[in-house]
């Protein structure tokens, strides 16, 4: 529904968050859920765990029903991955939740949870990442970033979030002193756009005052090259959709794994259409089919052929 009917998807996403958790609404969501997760509820039910640990609302949504019916036995754990509280996350049958912040733990709270446990723990990462790092400053100077302002790294794409720009207008306005990290080429491409795509980027072309003009003077271009992050996770470009586009290629022990982002829009453009011998399929707006073409063939290289990409 996400890739196929996303203002459907936004309209039901907007409305749950509206409702009460034991509304109507969220008991049609969860038997929608529960029809769509069949295998899920099969490999459970086979393989009887003792404690049942979800970072995600759906598989919480659909367990707990399950445990508020008798027909599951294990306490439930959900781990919000978000720093905002949606009504989602809330399922009457969870043991307990596990949150990034005190203020997300009263809002946890306040929305209702019944018994469940609130424990503050903030949000689970990599071990690698809580690795000890060179000071701040020395980091910075490494970075070729200014030590006396704020970096602002924006996060964005999902529904329930203004948009990107809107995001760094508000953040410029409230931090006043920081400094803003763009890939070069993006920059590049946003100072001159396609013509099709003029209004998207609130071209100078068109006498518009695009808002990354507001923080002109406090951003640092940042050429987005292949780089190692830690042992086993690298960062690749893939320009197609965006000049700027990255992916992250994870090493498994089943093989690498790519992280493709918008650069692959749906499975089906990687698994092509062999009757007509066409590799690939490739999207519509907002790409350059040259540089998408060649970051497929990228991706095939690294999966060695199969899908094993992240969409």
């Amino acid at each position: 529904m996400v890739r196929n009917l996303p203002c459907v998807w936004e309209r039901i996403y907007e409305t749950l968050e509206a409702k009460p958790v034991d509304s109507n609404t969220k008991k049609l969501s969860t038997l929608l859920s529960r029809l769509n997760a069949k295998d899920l509820l099969k490999f459970v039910e086979g393989f009887r765990p003792d404690i049942i640990a979800c970072t995600h609302f759906l598989p919480a949504e659909v367990l707990s029903a399950q445990r508020r019916k008798g027909k599951l036995r294990a306490p439930i754990y959900t781990i919000l991955t978000d720093y905002d509280i949606h009504s989602m996350w809330i399922q009457d049958g969870v043991t307990g939740y596990f949150v990034a912040s005190s203020e997300m733990a009263h809002a946890l709270r306040a929305k209702g949870i019944g018994t469940a446990s609130v424990e503050v723990t903030g949000i689970p990462i990599l071990s690698e990442f809580a690795k000890e790092y060179p000071p701040r400053a020395e980091m910075r100077r490494t970075l070729g970033l200014n030590a006396d302002r704020h970096t602002v790294l924006v996060a964005a794409g999902g529904f329930g979030m203004m948009s990107a720009d809107e995001a760094v207008k508000l953040l410029a306005d409230c931090l006043p002193n920081a400094q803003f990290i763009v890939s070069d080429k993006e920059f590049r491409f946003a100072l001159n756009p396609t013509p099709c795509l003029y209004a998207s980027y609130e071209a100078l072309q068109l006498g518009i005052q695009p808002m990354f003009l507001k923080v002109i003077d406090r951003i640092k271009t940042v050429d987005m090259a292949e780089k190692e992050i830690v042992e086993g996770v690298k960062i690749i470009p893939l320009p197609g959709h965006s000049p700027g586009g990255i992916g992250v290629v994870v090493e498994t022990d089943d093989g690498p794994y790519v992280l493709a982002g918008d650069a692959v829009p749906t499975y089906d453009n990687l698994k092509g259409d062999p009757a007509n011998n066409q590799p690939y399929i490739m999207s519509g707006g907002y790409t350059a089919l040259q540089e998408m073409w060649k970051s497929f063939e990228i991706i095939d290289e690294i999966v060695e052929g199969l899908v094993r990409c992240n969409i």
